[in-house]
């Protein structure tokens, strides 16, 4: 899905666009020929199992973390400024 898209971005900008985090500089891209494949159930798009910036934490994940931290013995954070708004 959308690999033509993908092929022609990577030739138009190279590999010295590509970041350290994987991420791309793809300046002046056009996505308005992407294809966004559309969820089976109900028609809408698919959006993955992860919360966006800006997004909520689903209230069922946010209890099951503070239970979590409730009985842990300790906790580790590496890469985080430990701030959500839920």
């Amino acid at each position: 899905l959308n690999q033509e898209w993908l092929e022609n971005a990577i030739a138009s900008y190279g590999e010295k666009s590509m970041r350290p985090d994987g991420d791309a500089k793809l300046a002046n891209a056009t996505y308005g020929s992407l294809v966004i494949p559309p969820c089976q159930s109900c028609g809408s798009f698919v959006k993955p199992d992860v919360t966006f910036f800006g997004d909520s934490v689903p209230k069922h994940r946010v209890r099951r973390c503070k239970a979590a931290v409730t009985t842990a013995d300790g906790i580790l954070c590496v890469g985080t400024s430990l701030t959500v708004y839920s």
